[in-house]
């Protein structure tokens, strides 16, 4: 509960969420590929004990509003974490410095919120009826996290962002990377696998758009549970070692759901600076653009899938007469600038865009063409060439320049 001391009037909200700097929000891609790394991201969620203990983001805090209200939040000190969290909790919690910190106000969605003047906001807090109870919790979440925003930023913690998607829009997405406490109800309906506890935590490839396209590597494209609990329907193998793990039989007999068949593309490139990657981009590029915003795979028959399976190893052998001789060393700058030299030579304009632009240009491109299709693109340590086939599809496709692709990389976090 919100301690009577904290005023809601509209003056006073208005200084609570007044910042010498515009805050910093994440998107879900974000959370997702950052805590990839092992305890490389702290994870706060403001919503109330009771919907933290159904469900919740693995390695996550929970701050609940009815033990730790704004109050609480603006005495902030050095005292917080032993006064309101778990001994567990207060490890985590006291290395936030070091670590990126997402903070998720709600469980539902408060993007509407962010813009909105105190006014409204002070109106949703005040609220009494049923029907706008939640809008009064969706609220009450958004003010307690930009009040901690605030006293962790005059910390000088670096990466901290706020996620305006709400709980709802995680579990969505990612329940395989979330915990229930009743297996039974929560994870049925989202149709994941549970990892079994005696295996070590399970990394997923990164995300580069929002459940559509994967930047992975060898070991997850050998994964069942990668597999389906991304329900990847399309591979683009970029090397020449690494097999087509599900090739056959897709995911069938392996793990059950909706993935049995499973497209792959091969590029037989090796990891060398003298491959001559960028000759397969044009069929890369049909093959990616196809996959994201085609026709659902679904609607398609057997027959018809069959026709649409590219294998480039002909063509490949075509090219290694060609390629110069000697080993080398393997750089990753030589294939990451393949992409850029390649469509330089098209002569087509590119820009310079923000990562926001990019991703409001994705989402204007997707809206109405949606498809069930997932593509995972790797190679053998998802960091060169299958990196130069994404950086080479996001440049063509939307017009933008080598630099604005790896400045949008880096603002998902991709590793």
């Amino acid at each position: 509960m919100v301690s009577p001391a904290v005023k809601l009037d509209p003056e006073s909200i208005a200084k609570l969420i007044s910042h010498p700097k515009p805050f910093q929000y994440a998107n879900g891609s974000q959370i997702f590929n950052t805590i990839q790394s092992y305890m490389q991201a702290l994870v706060i969620d403001l919503r109330s004990s009771a919907d933290y203990f159904e469900s919740h983001l693995q390695f996550s805090v929970n701050l609940p509003n009815e033990r730790v209200g704004l109050d609480a939040l603006l005495h902030y000190g050095t005292d917080f974490a032993d006064k309101y969290l778990s001994s567990e909790a207060r490890s985590l919690f006291q290395r936030r410095r070091r670590l990126y910190v997402f903070i998720i106000p709600s469980s539902d969605s408060v993007e509407h919120l962010l813009s909105a003047a105190p006014s409204k906001i002070a109106a949703a807090l005040i609220s009494k009826t049923k029907s706008t109870a939640a809008a009064a919790v969706d609220a009450r979440g958004l003010l307690s996290a930009y009040v901690l925003y605030k006293a962790f930023w005059a910390e000088h913690v670096k990466e901290l962002r706020i996620f305006a998607g709400g709980f709802k829009q995680l579990l969505e997405r990612y329940p395989f990377l979330c915990e229930f406490h009743n297996v039974h109800i929560y994870v049925q309906p989202y149709r994941v696998d549970i990892i079994p506890p005696d295996r070590k935590k399970k990394t997923y490839p990164s995300e580069i758009f929002p459940g559509k396209l994967y930047l992975g590597d060898q070991f997850d494209a050998q994964d069942p549970y990668v597999m389906r609990n991304l329900k990847i329907t399309h591979v683009i193998n970029v090397t020449s070692e690494v097999p087509n793990f599900f090739e056959k039989e897709g995911t069938t007999g392996i793990i059950t759901g909706d993935v049995g068949y499973i497209m792959y593309m091969r590029i037989d490139v090796e990891d060398k600076k003298e491959s001559r990657i960028h000759f397969y981009f044009p069929r890369v590029f049909g093959f990616l653009e196809a996959a994201l915003f085609g026709t659902d795979r679904s609607l398609e028959s057997k027959r018809a899938r069959e026709h649409r399976f590219y294998d480039l190893r002909k063509e490949a052998l075509k090219l290694k007469s060609s390629r110069c001789p000697g080993s080398g060393n393997v750089v990753k700058a030589a294939f990451l600038s393949a992409a850029k030299t390649i469509l330089a030579k098209q002569q087509e304009h590119f820009e310079n865009k923000s990562p926001d632009e990019i991703e409001r240009r994705y989402e204007a491109e997707a809206r109405g063409k949606s498809n069930s299709n997932r593509v995972l693109v790797h190679c053998a340590m998802g960091m060169s060439r299958s990196a130069s086939v994404v950086i080479m599809y996001i440049m063509k496709k939307f017009h933008v320049c080598f630099e604005s692709v790896s400045k949008h990389l880096g603002e998902k976090n991709v590793e």
